[in-house]
């Protein structure tokens, strides 16, 4: 989501130069550079901790979710089966 956010604001950034309309704040004009765009964040341990308390929550929303497959591979050994269930 944060990715997403930051990408979507130098996106904006960059149309703004290029359609000559000033409708983003000019404190996010200062020290940026079309030619070497980037972004600088200090994350903080309270945010790390924050990321991945959403993380954790998003991870275990999703994990009810997904059907896995039955996998079967052969190896040398011979046939082996793993079946996973929900």
């Amino acid at each position: 989501m944060l990715h997403t956010t930051a990408i979507s604001l130098l996106l904006s950034i960059v149309y703004a130069r290029i359609s000559g309309e000033e409708n983003v704040s000019a404190l996010l004009l200062t020290n940026t550079n079309a030619h070497n765009p980037g972004i600088y964040m200090r994350l903080m341990p309270t945010g790390l901790a924050y990321l991945r308390e959403i993380g954790m929550k998003v991870v275990n929303d999703e994990i009810l979710r997904i059907q896995l497959p039955t996998i079967t591979e052969v190896i040398e050994a011979g046939q082996v089966l793993f079946p996973v269930t929900s």
